[in-house]
């Protein structure tokens, strides 16, 4: 099972050999006896009411919000703002100045098919797939009923700076020690710029761990500064 299955789709996935991988990104895998086929198995799963487009932009409607869209990290001038939360790749902050930390980014090729070509459920990992991973379609997650449905197929590729959008970190012995060092360039930062994400804390988090995340950090962190400099 795990040279058929896990090998091939990590090597793919991850663009190095599976032994070179942090435990961890293994872990991730549940390992079930028994007859429940759910990879999740939380007991509240739920889609956004509207989608993810308008939830962020409720969220973003807010007359103290500016959103700045192709805006490289050199065209924030620095003395605007009093605290940033920064989610960018961590090495990207301080201009890669101690070496390039390993990110995966993934191409997704699109199409639109009759229901009768989708899926039998959600997602599809093929591990022994010449150049993708997996194909996932909607209408399973949506709820949605039509007469097509949207397939989406994964395609890992390398991660290229300034060419490519970084989706997962490389998790390994070498990039751990790298991470480690942008880390504590971070905390020399403490109180002026938090890091927070999976680019930016380097770990490969979930959604509902970067959720956790980012309310953890408002309410421990954030909300206590802001509290004390209005004191």
């Amino acid at each position: 099972m795990f040279d058929r299955v896990f090998a091939p789709y990590s090597a793919r996935q991850w663009g190095v050999p599976v032994g070179a991988l942090d435990a961890s990104i293994l872990a991730r895998v549940p390992v079930v006896v028994g007859e429940d086929d759910r990879y999740f198995t939380d007991r509240y799963q739920v889609m956004p009411r509207d989608g993810y487009s308008a939830l962020f932009e409720r969220l973003l409607d807010h007359p103290n919000i500016h959103v700045s869209l192709n805006t490289a990290m050199a065209g924030v001038e620095p003395a605007t703002w009093d605290r940033m939360v920064y989610c960018g790749p961590l090495d990207d902050y301080f201009g890669r100045s101690a070496g390039a930390l390993p990110y995966r980014s993934v191409r997704f090729a699109h199409r639109a098919v009759d229901v009768r070509e989708g899926l039998p459920v959600g997602t599809v990992n093929h591990p022994q797939a010449p150049d993708f991973t997996r194909v996932t379609d909607f209408r399973h997650l949506t709820d949605e009923a039509g007469p097509t449905t949207a397939l989406v197929t994964e395609y890992p590729t390398a991660h290229a700076p300034g060419v490519t959008e970084p989706h997962y970190p490389v998790l390994c012995e070498a990039s751990g020690r790298l991470a480690d060092d942008y880390r504590a360039m971070a905390r020399t930062l403490a109180g002026k710029v938090w890091f927070a994400g999976r680019l930016a804390d380097f770990r490969y988090y979930n959604m509902d761990q970067a959720v956790g995340r980012a309310l953890s950090l408002v309410d421990k962190t954030l909300a206590p500064a802001v509290a004390g400099m209005a004191a």
